[in-house]
């Protein structure tokens, strides 16, 4: 309980303290000695990575490098395959001078699904090999 009093009161001297004190703070971890010693830093548990100390796995980067990387796969095929089937529509003149418009508003807005697309191959591929 002591403890929990102590963290308590220093959080609430770092929330209110003044540019004077939190100028010396900031010397003192710099490293300068010629400011007074102040009390010794509460030990905190050690955790083993700094993603860990955040709350997050250490694949979550890597996930999401991968989804905006398919989005930007998925935008080019779909926007291709927009704009022909609108030229195959709508006539050369039509398709061509306005279909990139309607097929990049579709692609867009699509492109954010492409895991399910992946997901509506693999899994009936998956399911034939089992």
């Amino acid at each position: 309980m002591q403890v929990l009093r102590q963290q308590i009161a220093r959080v609430w001297d770092r929330v209110f303290e003044n540019s004077e004190t939190k100028w010396n703070r900031k010397r003192r971890l710099l490293g300068y000695d010629d400011l007074p010693p102040s009390d010794p830093p509460i030990a905190s548990v050690p955790s083993t990575a700094p993603t860990a100390r955040r709350g997050e796995s250490g694949i979550g980067p890597t996930l999401i490098i991968i989804y905006f990387g398919g989005i930007w796969i998925a935008r080019a095929i779909i926007f291709v395959g927009c704009w022909i089937y609108c030229i195959a529509t709508y006539g050369f003149l039509l398709g061509v001078g306005l279909g990139w418009l309607p097929a990049m508003i579709t692609a867009y807005f699509t492109a954010w699904l492409w895991p399910l697309v992946v997901i509506g191959i693999v899994a009936p591929v998956a399911v034939a090999f089992n």
